[in-house]
């Protein structure tokens, strides 16, 4: 645990408070060690349950949207995958359907 997380802890806990924020989970990963693993604020309101980091599940809603497309677009340029490959050959136990689609065709 790092030795300024009350600090931080305190500015999160205002950044909750002012912005009506219920609660978060952080990771902060260092050189490939867990330096913070923490819950901050409430999973449920009414019921005052605290943020579990290891069994909250939280909805990100379209926030993930460009985190997945930036993390697809770094593949693409390290040739790691193919936008006009099949689904299939990346997922091949994803139920097949009528029809096949490209990587591509599923980003856009």
């Amino acid at each position: 645990m790092r030795s300024d997380w009350p600090e931080l802890k305190t500015i999160l806990n205002e950044l909750l408070d002012g912005n009506r924020i219920p609660g978060m989970s952080l990771l902060f990963i260092k050189e490939g060690e867990i330096c913070i693993q923490e819950g901050i604020g409430f999973s449920n309101l009414e019921l005052r349950s605290e943020v579990d980091p290891f069994k909250t599940i939280f909805r990100s809603a379209s926030a993930s949207k460009p985190i997945a497309a930036t993390a697809l677009a770094i593949m693409v340029a390290k040739g790691i995958i193919d936008l006009d490959a099949s689904f299939y050959d990346y997922v091949p136990y994803f139920p097949k359907k009528a029809y096949d689609f490209t990587l591509r065709q599923l980003a856009a």
